[in-house]
């Protein structure tokens, strides 16, 4: 494992099959607030209605993301086929996305 603490560290993540109910419980809630807050994202992108809106939006994905990262956590794109991959991750993370 890589020595100190990066947002950007892609050092073991575990699979769904080695989460505890627990922590599946909260990957699942994490994946889901992902996936509506992308498609809210879009939303207000498509209609430029409410831009401070969706920066909170993008920013506290971006929260989801690093809580992902930091509990080890499998990316959104295991829990579903349209989650968030790991390079869409590294985008979110270092704000090209």
């Amino acid at each position: 494992m890589a020595g100190g603490k990066s947002g950007m560290d892609e050092t073991y993540r575990k699979t769904i099959i080695q989460l505890s109910d627990r922590e599946y419980a909260l990957y699942r809630a994490i994946c889901v607030e992902l996936d509506d807050l992308q498609r809210s994202i879009r939303r207000e992108d498509a209609g430029g209605l409410d831009v401070s809106r969706m920066a909170v939006e993008m920013r506290d994905r971006r929260f989801l993301v690093e809580w992902l990262r930091e509990l080890r956590l499998p990316p959104a794109s295991d829990f579903d086929d349209c989650g968030l991959t790991v390079e869409i991750e590294n985008l979110i993370l270092t704000d090209h996305f």
